[in-house]
C-alpha cells in the first residue's frame, strides 16, 4: 500500500512541474499549442486539434498543412487575410466569423469539410472563392456579409444538411435560389433559407428558416 501511495504522490508532483494539476487547469493552452505530424494514410502534413487563434494563422508551418483533424475557427479584430494554400480537408467545422477588417479568404485547394462551413459577420469581404470544394457534410451558412457580390463553388457537389444565406445585401435571391436548388435532392431533411439579401423578384421557402428569421441584419 505504501508503495502505491508513493507512486500517486510522484505522479501528482510531475503534473505540478508542467504547470497543470489534473484536468481542471486554467492555463493548459500554453503547454502544447499545436503539433503537426504526417498523416499515415497519405504522408501529408496534418494538424491534430482545433485551430482557434489568429496568431496561429501567421505561423508559416501551419499555413502549409494539407488537413486539419479538428475545427478551423477564426474570429479576430486584427486579421486581414486568411490563407491556407495547401489545405484540402477539414474534419470538423470551418467558421470564419466576426473579422472586422478581414478582406480576403484564400483556401484554394480545399476539397472537403466534414462539418459546417460558415462565413458570417465579415463586413469587408467582397467575394468567396472555393474553386475545388466538393463536399460539405453539414450546413453551408453565409450570413451578414454586406459586401459579398460573388461566390465561387464551381466544383461543389454535396451539401448534407442545408443552406443559409441571410443578410447579404450584395447578393441577389434569384442567384442564391439557383445555386441551392441542385442540393435539395440530396436529403429529405434539407433546409434552404435565403432572406434579407438583395431585393429581386424571386420568392423563397421559409420552411427551412430559423424561427427568428425577421431579426434585424447586423449591417444595414
Amino acid at each position: 500500500m505504501f508503495f502505491i501511495f508513493f507512486l500517486i504522490l510522484l505522479f501528482s508532483a510531475t503534473l505540478s512541474q508542467i504547470g497543470c494539476e489534473g484536468t481542471n487547469c486554467d492555463n493548459c493552452d500554453s503547454i502544447i499549442e499545436f503539433e503537426i505530424i504526417p498523416d499515415s494514410r497519405g504522408g501529408e502534413d496534418c494538424f491534430y486539434g482545433d485551430v482557434l487563434k489568429e496568431d496561429l494563422v501567421e505561423d508559416e508551418t501551419l499555413q502549409n498543412v494539407s488537413c486539419i483533424h479538428g475545427n478551423l475557427y477564426l474570429s479576430s479584430s486584427e486579421l486581414t487575410k486568411v490563407q491556407f494554400p495547401n489545405l484540402k480537408i477539414v474534419k470538423g467545422d470551418v467558421r470564419i466569423k466576426r473579422n472586422l477588417i478581414l478582406e480576403e479568404i484564400s483556401i484554394p485547394r480545399l476539397q472537403q469539410v466534414e462539418g459546417d462551413l460558415s462565413i458570417a459577420h465579415n463586413p469587408l469581404i467582397d467575394d468567396l472563392h472555393f474553386p475545388n470544394l466538393q463536399s460539405i457534410e453539414d450546413f453551408l451558412s453565409i450570413e451578414n456579409n454586406p459586401r459579398i457580390t460573388e461566390i465561387d463553388f464551381e466544383q461543389l457537389q454535396h451539401i448534407g444538411a442545408g443552406v443559409y444565406f441571410l443578410c447579404n445585401r450584395g447578393m441577389a435571391t434569384c442567384e442564391i435560389e439557383k445555386f441551392t436548388s441542385r442540393f435539395k435532392r440530396d436529403s429529405s431533411c434539407f433546409a434552404a433559407c435565403y432572406h434579407h439579401n438583395q431585393r429581386d423578384t424571386c420568392s423563397f421557402d421559409k420552411s427551412g428558416c430559423p424561427e427568428d428569421l425577421n431579426r434585424q441584419c447586423e449591417y444595414n
